[in-house]
């Protein structure tokens, strides 16, 4: 650089950065890489004067596997791999966050592995949630480990949530028909097969305890899904059920009322959810898979209870009587969004520069 030039300031084009609405994750990370003096801006079809230095990709199944038979759907889909073609043959670098093994709800089709294989190949570098997440996901794929790759975890939601206007009609246990002397668990999120709500019900119906409450609050995936957590739900007199999308402050003010925050994931790599329920001061029960012991070796065991195997009403009970207890003030440091920040801002311009 010549005496008196400026250093070019870093572009990341991200999928999504502000634009998503059902999570407070991606603004929460791109607002702190602005602060660190990043230039940020949303992925769209649309023609720009200047192409990103990075694009940072977060969730690729939504764009890269095989698209619906419609005419829209279909030209998104080439127009979106048409452009990492492009950035590739221009130099720029595509960066995988890996939240996920592979899309939840997504067929492993022979077409759809051979595209999310290709996609990997145009990587220029990847950033591993955790350790573990790295581990696993170089097993699952070789390719991964000639990326060049960094592990930074997933921040938390404190700021989030302290901007988060309170109160809402649940700002009481009374507005659900619950009282101080019931032991509420609280399942929350969008309902999908893999979290497991409708086997939570299950165990819970099992559950030897008429004082204890299950509230089930999230949107179902699809109809089938829908239907039959309907009908579960209204099996049990217990179980007080909000199947629908909630807004942030009436989840806020959930967890709040709650004791103890069940995720039974059937199987998970990383969770923000879980993460949520621990900003937010509220205690977590969940599978010991994936991610999670390593984020328990962090926040302790007093406030995250992981179980072996399947869930069972007696792994409710113990839950139950864990979540009610007296436990230590919770240090969420590892987890700040200005260290988050400044390892991906300097992981990207890393990889810029080589």
């Amino acid at each position: 650089m010549t005496a008196g030039a400026r250093e070019r300031v870093l572009l990341i084009e991200a999928i999504p950065a502000f634009s998503n609405r059902t999570n407070p994750y991606n603004e929460l990370l791109y607002r702190a890489l602005q602060a660190h003096g990043v230039l940020v801006r949303d992925f769209r079809f649309r023609l720009r004067t200047r192409l990103p230095d990075v694009l940072h990709i977060h969730w690729p199944e939504f764009h890269i596997l095989t698209p619906r038979p419609q005419l829209r759907a279909v030209l998104k889909f080439i127009l979106f791999w048409a452009y990492l073609v492009l950035l590739r043959l221009r130099g720029r670098q595509l960066v995988w966050t890996a939240h996920n093994e592979y899309g939840h709800d997504d067929a492993a089709s022979p077409a759809n592995r051979a595209l999310w294989r290709g996609f990997m190949a145009m990587l220029g570098g990847v950033i591993f949630l955790s350790h573990e997440s790295r581990r696993i996901l170089e097993a699952e794929y070789p390719a991964l480990k000639s990326k060049r790759s960094t592990v930074i975890p997933h921040g938390h939601y404190r700021d989030w949530a302290e901007g988060v206007p309170r109160k809402t009609a649940f700002a009481s246990r009374v507005s659900l028909g619950l009282d101080d002397g019931h032991g509420v668990i609280l399942y929350f999120g969008v309902v999908r097969r893999y979290k497991n709500a409708d086997g939570l019900i299950r165990e819970f119906g099992a559950l030897a305890a008429p004082q204890a409450r299950l509230v089930v609050a999230g949107a179902p995936g699809n109809r089938d899904l829908e239907a039959e957590m309907t009908r579960l739900c209204a099996a049990d007199s217990r179980v007080v059920s909000l199947l629908r999308r909630l807004t942030d402050a009436e989840l806020v003010d959930l967890v709040d009322l709650c004791d103890v925050v069940v995720l039974p994931y059937r199987k998970i790599l990383n969770s923000g959810s879980v993460l949520l329920a621990l900003s937010l001061g509220k205690p977590v029960v969940a599978p010991r898979c994936g991610s999670l012991p390593e984020l328990q070796a962090n926040v302790g065991a007093d406030w995250l209870f992981l179980y072996e195997g399947e869930l069972s009403p007696q792994i409710l009970a113990k839950a139950l009587n864990w979540g009610r207890a007296p436990r230590p003030a919770l240090s969420l440091a590892e987890y700040d969004w200005g260290a988050i920040a400044a390892r991906t801002r300097d992981f990207c311009k890393d990889l810029v520069k080589n």
